[in-house]
């Protein structure tokens, strides 16, 4: 019972270490960003995108089917991502700054003593940036053209529609795992469960991954063949 109470409880003792590293990320943010406008882009665009899929679809019926598939394949390609791009250095200039973003900042900007923001403006640190929508989708057309020409339309604007709409379910998910307790986030199915699992999971065991993300910035500078053996070997 009492670990079932650490795991729901709501922890907000934040330390020098972490104090520091937020206000030297708060201090970069560009003066002109705004975090309304920041999600704002993002959903705006993408139930544009959505709503256009829908209207030109006709008299879809079987096709809807294809939402599980497509949401599967999205998840698993949403946790491939995670572990070998998020949370491995790929010495490769977009990957790369893939991985500094989330595991250099993102995961030292939250942990399980400070899991939430208090600020609009922090939510660049919450939120992918804007282009990663864009990204997604132009991942996403080639196999949607490809499915309406091989099954019919219907199936091709399906598959869009569940790719942007998973993107922004994770999107709505992720961000109420950042914010204050309160009885939305408390009480609604799978964010709760969300929220807690996502704060486990930043306790005592993800310390060494933390430890192989420091080890592996320090690597950065030395000889490149040397770098990739340990790297490999932290692996």
């Amino acid at each position: 019972m009492t670990q079932l109470g650490e795991a729901l409880s709501e922890r907000h003792a934040i330390g020098a270490k972490q104090a520091k590293f937020r206000a030297e990320y708060q201090a970069q943010i560009h003066p002109w960003y705004s975090g309304p406008v920041h999600i704002g882009v993002i959903y705006v665009v993408g139930l544009t995108v959505i709503i256009w899929c829908l209207s030109h679809m006709q008299h879809a019926t079987w096709e809807w089917l294809l939402v599980v598939p497509v949401f599967f394949f999205s998840n698993l390609f949403e946790w491939w991502i995670h572990k070998y791009v998020m949370h491995r250095l790929v010495d490769v200039f977009a990957l790369r700054a893939i991985y500094d973003r989330h595991t250099r900042q993102h995961h030292q900007y939250f942990t399980d003593n400070e899991m939430t923001v208090d600020a609009t403006r922090e939510w660049r640190i919450i939120f992918f940036p804007w282009r990663a929508l864009f990204t997604f989708m132009a991942l996403g057309t080639p196999f949607a053209l490809l499915l309406g020409w091989a099954v019919n339309p219907n199936a091709g604007y399906i598959l869009m529609v569940t790719i942007v709409g998973q993107y922004l379910i994770y999107e709505t998910f992720h961000y109420c795992c950042h914010v204050r307790d309160n009885r939305f986030v408390r009480h609604a199915p799978f964010i709760n469960t969300i929220r807690r699992h996502l704060r486990e999971l930043k306790r005592v065991p993800a310390a060494a991954e933390v430890y192989r993300a420091l080890v592996r910035s320090a690597l950065i500078d030395l000889p490149s063949a040397r770098r990739k053996e340990l790297i490999k070997m932290l692996r």
